[in-house]
């Protein structure tokens, strides 16, 4: 099976290795780097799990079981979250670059929800005359 991003839903950016991506139908927004910003660029470029573990597992020189069990957990909260989803392509969308890690990390992706609010404000409905971010106050208050 393989990945690709949830757009337009979800918005990502690389910012020197630190993939950011955010959910603008939830409000959330995660980090993952290191393997976790790695595995992020495959899994939604269109490699399979098998393809991924295969590759990390060589350039890692790491048994395939170790990393499978820690692509499966990733996987699993990708997919909970939103953020990617299954696609239909016959072969990944790129090519992935790893000269630039040469450790294996286990690899996690952290949530936040602190700009939940914000992200989720409607610009013009929902704001003060005086612009975002400016909310509106409750007229019950």
């Amino acid at each position: 099976m393989r990945y690709t991003t949830n757009s337009p839903m979800v918005i990502t950016d690389d910012m020197d290795g630190e993939i950011i991506i955010l959910n603008t139908e939830s409000g959330k927004y995660f980090s993952t780097e290191k393997t976790g910003a790695i595995i992020w660029k495959m899994l939604s470029n269109g490699y399979t799990l098998n393809e991924t573990t295969e590759i990390i597992s060589n350039h890692f020189s790491i048994e395939n079981e170790a990393i499978n069990k820690d692509l499966n957990s990733l996987l699993i909260q990708l997919i909970d979250e939103g953020l990617i989803k299954v696609d239909e392509i016959t072969k990944p969308k790129t090519d992935i670059d790893l000269s630039n890690i040469s450790e294996y990390t286990t690899p996690e992706i952290i949530a936040y929800s602190d700009m939940e609010k914000l992200l989720l404000m409607d610009p013009v409905h929902e704001v003060e005359n005086m612009g975002w971010p400016n909310v509106k106050k409750d007229e019950k208050n």
